[in-house]
């Protein structure tokens, strides 16, 4: 076989499913739902009282929501606010509220009284597949690395260029802006260590990430938002890089 033969085997052997995340317009709306969307307003409960940030205790302003069905088909709503009080020193501060089955009618628009919201803006979710990035291969199969890089005489840059084309060829390479859901990361710069839970001391696994959009008034210090997951005790860890 020869190098592209190889890299498509191995790449079959330790690809993830995902979600390739895209946001379809940008307009105004009035009504809180129960459905995934960027902007807007959240779905929030008559006898919840509006996330408030850690540092600085000011209201935190909503920006995601996300609805996942399970194998049960039971849904679960994740809403997610953030503070930029220290955004610029790369430390996101971000709340998750979570719902199981939500119902609409039990949201409290009362609570979004003398508040801004961003415009409303659909998420459609595309599944794909994902294999992890050059700077991540080599933790997830140094034999292919290995592989790669001595093809190339070691020259990073030719090999990281070969790899990623093989990634585009087979579709397991998101599309830029780098917004998905599961599968593994994608970063512009270096990559982020493995992050352990400070509670179980397990690593955690990748969640999501959200690039920084100015069109959609999205951005983490011209940087990308990563959503980290513990398994076990289902914390959740944030960085921007």
């Amino acid at each position: 076989m020869n190098l592209e033969e190889i890299t498509r085997k191995e790449l079959d052997k330790i690809k993830k499913a995902a979600m390739q995340v895209t946001f379809q317009g940008s307009v105004k709306k009035n009504d809180a739902d129960a459905d995934s969307h960027l902007g807007g307003k959240p779905y929030i409960l008559k006898d919840e009282k509006w996330p408030t940030c850690i540092s600085c205790k000011e209201d935190m302003d909503f920006f995601l929501q996300l609805r996942e069905i399970d194998s049960d088909k039971n849904a679960t709503l994740k809403t997610f606010y953030q503070c930029d009080c220290r955004i610029k020193e790369f430390t996101p501060f971000i709340a998750i509220r979570e719902y199981s089955n939500p119902d609409p009618d039990f949201i409290d628009h009362t609570l979004f009284e003398n508040k801004d919201f961003e415009d409303y803006s659909v998420i459609k979710l595309d599944p794909s597949w994902s294999a992890p990035s050059w700077s991540l291969l080599e933790a997830y199969n140094k034999s292919l690395y290995d592989e790669i890089l001595k093809t190339f005489e070691n020259d990073d840059e030719q090999a990281d260029a070969f790899y990623d084309e093989q990634r585009l060829f087979n579709d397991f390479l998101p599309e830029d802006p780098f917004t998905v859901l599961y599968g593994y990361p994608e970063f512009y710069s270096d990559p982020i260590h493995p992050i352990k839970c400070s509670c179980c001391n397990k690593y955690t696994q990748f969640y999501f990430q959200i690039d920084s959009m100015h069109k959609q008034n999205i951005n983490w210090n011209d940087g990308t938002l990563y959503c980290y997951v513990c398994p076990i005790t289902k914390t959740y860890f944030f960085l921007v890089n």
